[in-house]
């Protein structure tokens, strides 16, 4: 346990400007020490111009820093969420522009890719949003290096194309 907490020390605590284990440390020592915990309550009316504090622990507040990963915009598009995550992604979405934005474009980007995609549920094979945009990714890539085979093929075509070419120049120059 530390020693009681300094006025200067509190006040970095108060604006959170200590680092983690400091901060745990103080916060630790304040549970303990009703002394420290009178001069926190001080420092903070004080930092605060001695303004009521209120408190919000609305779950907007609590979840707004849980922004969503791909793995949850395709769980999302499946529906395949439980209650208690699908809540929770609500409730955050509410709070998040950013995240709203990505549910908007990748729902629209579904939407887009639906025609392209042959998803067959009646076959019985699971197919998921994550499974189904992965393999579109994975067919474009293969067209992609598919092409860049193409062009060097090409290039080297057009190269030894050159190459006899210039020996066809250099064979008639010297000819002459």
């Amino acid at each position: 346990m530390i020693e009681h907490i300094r006025s200067q020390k509190m006040r970095a605590f108060c604006a959170r400007a200590l680092e983690h284990a400091e901060m745990t440390e103080v916060a630790e020592h304040l549970a303990a020490c009703p002394e420290c915990r009178r001069l926190f309550q001080g420092v903070f009316q004080e930092l605060n111009d001695h303004q009521p504090v209120s408190l919000n622990l609305s779950p907007e507040l609590l979840f707004r820093h849980e922004h969503l990963d791909f793995d949850q915009l395709a769980s999302l598009a499946d529906d395949n969420l439980d209650d208690e995550d699908k809540e929770i992604i609500n409730i955050h979405l509410r709070a998040c522009n950013r995240c709203r934005e990505d549910v908007r474009s990748f729902m629209e980007f579904r939407r887009q890719i639906e025609s392209e995609i042959n998803i067959n549920p009646a076959a019985g094979l699971p197919v998921t949003w994550a499974e189904v945009v992965s393999g579109w990714l994975y067919r474009h890539k293969a067209q992609l290096r598919q092409g860049y085979a193409r062009t060097i093929i090409v290039a080297l075509g057009l190269a030894l194309l050159a190459f006899f070419l210039l020996l066809l120049l250099i064979t008639l120059l010297n000819g002459n």
